[in-house]
């Protein structure tokens, strides 16, 4: 019997096969790894009910729900030119509002966006803790790199903004900006308190963080419980809910 209690992941970059030109071989695609569809369809404008057509209708609960409202749809800035967030978050107020010029999408559920201007690029993971994340690390991470040095902004989202696109956004500080797991994980929950990553995907970026370090800074136990909040408190998540108009007063959560 196994008395790890789910945590028993690989802890050694052996355990997570790399393959040179994953992401050039994720935009064409068409199954996940445990054999899902990738959404193909093209999606040429962020008007809510091209969206509806494009997502793929057979997927139970997929459509509306939380992902389309606050605080899941928040758009997140993490950094000067790094945004977080859900699929809802992808309007055409927030992207041209905040002059994004890539979108990168950590889903295989989501269609393909096709938008004058904004480059697009798919991570067609599951949010699965077998799945194999780490190897889109470090050619994502050189991609957001240039990104950083020509000062395009981005924006990486997932379904709900939470676990996958965070998740990436990690590997990211942490090769670009040079952020220790510990400290980049709290870096984003503090501008987006509630992300909550998966227990595969978390094991990875530990992983990762001795790759790009050379050694971890703290024990895995430490990261696990950073990764605990269940729920913010009231009073976060009221900072994340939709705009009130000019003389109402904000009701509880």
């Amino acid at each position: 019997m196994c008395w790890c209690f789910g945590w028993c992941f690989g802890d050694s970059i052996e355990d997570y096969p790399r393959e040179t030109g994953c992401l050039e071989r994720g935009q064409t695609l068409k199954k996940t790894f445990s054999g899902k569809t990738i959404n193909s369809n093209i999606q040429k404008s962020f008007d809510p009910k091209e969206v509806e057509k494009c997502v793929l209708l057979k997927t139970p609960g997929l459509l509306g729900g939380p992902v389309f409202q606050r605080p899941l749809s928040h758009f997140s800035q993490i950094t000067d030119t790094l945004f977080l967030t859900s699929f809802g978050g992808l309007t055409e107020h927030n992207i041209s509002q905040n002059g994004i010029h890539c979108i990168i999408s950590a889903t295989y559920e989501t269609p393909v966006i096709a938008v004058n201007g904004i480059e697009f690029i798919r991570i067609p993971v599951e949010d699965n803790v077998n799945e194999n994340i780490y190897k889109y690390f470090d050619e994502i991470s050189e991609k957001v790199n240039q990104l950083i040095a020509s000062k395009k902004k981005t924006v990486i989202h997932c379904w709900a903004g939470k676990c996958r696109s965070t998740t990436i956004l990690i590997a990211c500080l942490m090769k670009c900006q040079n952020m220790p797991l510990t400290e980049a994980y709290k870096f984003v929950w503090s501008k987006r308190p509630f992300i909550r990553i998966n227990k595969g995907f978390l094991k990875q970026l530990y992983v990762y963080e001795k790759d790009v370090f050379d050694k971890n800074f703290e024990e895995f136990n430490k990261i696990k419980s950073l990764n605990n909040f269940e729920t913010p408190p009231k009073e976060v998540l009221l900072k994340f809910s939709e705009p009130k108009p000019i003389g109402t007063k904000n009701k509880p959560i």
